[in-house]
């Protein structure tokens, strides 16, 4: 039987994933709504077009891809 010294459980794991799914989820919140066209954190850059604030409640998020 193999020694455990860090024993965690699959509720904590489970609870430390949607911790970090919740940050990553505000984050981008934060980004869809700021009004700046480039957006630069930790080597990631984005350049965008800004969404005017009438348009913000109603905004469909797609995700797309360039290669």
């Amino acid at each position: 039987m193999a020694d455990n010294n860090l024993p965690l459980s699959e509720s904590f794991l489970i609870g430390i994933g949607g911790m970090f799914m919740a940050l990553i989820g505000g984050c981008l919140s934060c980004a869809l709504k700021s009004r700046c066209t480039r957006i630069s954190f930790c080597g990631i850059s984005i350049e965008r077009d800004v969404i005017p604030p009438a348009d913000l409640q109603n905004a469909q998020i797609q995700m797309e891809r360039q290669t």
